[in-house]
């Protein structure tokens, strides 16, 4: 995920399986930070299928 205005790029580790539930956590920052910006979603997809996303609050463990 990329901050068009200040050029900051967060990203993912590789994501094998299925779910239809699954949190994905970025390695060097959290999405929270991007919240009300314009960013460009970039999903790099080898023998798969993304049939759709969803951003949530992360709810406390």
């Amino acid at each position: 995920m990329h901050d068009s205005h200040h050029g900051q790029a967060l990203h993912s580790g590789e994501v094998f399986g299925d779910s239809i539930d699954r949190i994905i956590d970025f390695e060097n920052g959290a999405v929270a930070e991007l919240a009300g910006k314009i960013v460009r979603l970039e999903i790099v997809l080898r023998d798969a299928d993304v049939f759709s996303f969803q951003f949530q609050p992360r709810t406390p463990q």
